[in-house]
């Protein structure tokens, strides 16, 4: 039932998506970003060394902050009460134990592997959560007897968890922005109108440490959760009133593509070059994408008949067939519209005469797919 009501959300949102992309969001964000992604790791992120098979443990005790806090509890009553609980425990244990396993041993086996593709598990790791909290708050004269007892050893090991993860986030906004202004001048606008934002985000994580510091027993679990609950919606809601605007400038994809609606009628193909990104691709609704194909081929065809017929499937420097491939597509007389990094297109053009390009415009922003800044050129050819 669950397996099924997860496909059923998902199709709410997919099929509209690739109706409204005219079947690019199947065949570019599912046939690559999902199908290739499983076989290789893109982009550089992922593989199998030890660092990257823990890689998904670190970001649970990260990304599941402040929470963190009853997990290790939660996931000991669930195998615990599994073991030697009723009927309906072993049931809630398969269910929960097997949720979590399938999408974390899934995701551990796929070559690429991000912070966002265990994000599946969290429902599940929230009912854990608060079972572990409704049990706490539901024991007989727990207020009192809790006192002769020694602390639950899950719950210091919980604690443990939310204080480091607590320390490593403040360090993160108190130190970050300052290292990120002085190495990334392009970050400078953003970082130091950040700063009150990030203040206030230190504030509320030492408010919130120093009482669950000193009241960790399992007696003190309601008014703790009551707290971590009350600190994080405050922090979403100020998080999202002053950061988010912040952040909506350094948004790419929707300014490429009002510069292309203003200049370019509909149907024109889009090319992207080196900036291959799936949210473009939905903003780019009416512009059909275009590839490098047919010219990659008569390229390379080219330069291996250049070679006295040589058998080389890469001739020439590195990058040699993606800049005449380019050249082709520039050379010809049909309107077009190319997407390409500046120094994408400065390194093609070193390599091949590229035939001058109508510059529409250039934005500036930050690429969250890949986690680096970017200067992008929207140039046009034709007439």
């Amino acid at each position: 039932a669950a397996t099924f009501a997860a496909c059923a959300i998902f199709a709410l949102w997919f099929i509209p998506a690739n109706h409204a992309t005219h079947g690019e969001f199947y065949r570019r964000a599912f046939g690559h970003h999902v199908l290739d992604r499983i076989q290789t790791p893109l982009e550089h992120h992922g593989g199998y060394a030890p660092k990257y098979l823990a890689f998904y443990f670190v970001v649970v005790i990260a990304a599941f902050f402040p929470w963190t806090f009853y997990l290790p509890a939660a996931l000991a009553r669930i195998w615990k009460n599994g073991e030697t609980g009723a009927e309906s425990c072993r049931i809630q244990k398969i269910f929960l134990v097997s949720w979590m396993l399938t999408i974390l041993l899934v995701m551990l086996a796929i070559s690429t592997k991000l912070p966002h593709y265990i994000l599946p598990m969290w429902p599940a790791l929230a009912l854990a959560v608060g079972a572990v909290l409704q049990h706490f708050s539901e024991q007989p004269n727990l207020e009192y007897v809790e006192e002769r007892l020694p602390r639950s050893r899950w719950v210091v090991c919980g604690a443990a968890l939310f204080g480091m993860t607590a320390l490593a986030f403040g360090a993160a906004l108190g130190y970050g922005l300052i290292h990120v202004s002085k190495t990334q001048p392009e970050w400078g606008a953003f970082a130091n109108s950040s700063r009150a934002v990030c203040s206030v985000f230190g504030a509320l994580t030492i408010i919130v440490c120093v009482p669950l510091a000193a009241r960790m027993r399992e007696r003190h679990a309601e008014w703790n959760s009551r707290l971590l609950f009350g600190a994080f919606a405050l922090s979403i809601c100020v998080g999202g009133w002053l950061l988010l605007p912040q952040f909506e400038t350094l948004k790419v994809s929707d300014k490429v593509a009002g510069v292309i609606r203003k200049n370019v009628p509909p149907g024109t193909p889009v090319l992207l070059a080196g900036f291959n990104e799936a949210s473009l691709i939905f903003y780019l609704d009416g512009y059909p994408s275009a590839d490098l194909l047919a010219e990659k081929a008569a390229a390379r065809s080219a330069l291996t008949a250049g070679n006295d017929g040589a058998d080389n499937p890469r001739p020439g420097k590195p990058g040699q067939v993606m800049a005449e491939a380019l050249a082709l597509w520039a050379g010809k007389s049909a309107d077009g519209v190319v997407v390409i990094p500046r120094r994408d297109l400065e390194n093609l053009q070193a390599l091949a005469a590229v035939p001058e390009l109508m510059v529409l415009g250039e934005t500036q922003g930050f690429n969250y797919s890949k986690g680096k800044w970017v200067d992008l050129l929207i140039l046009k050819r034709g007439k």
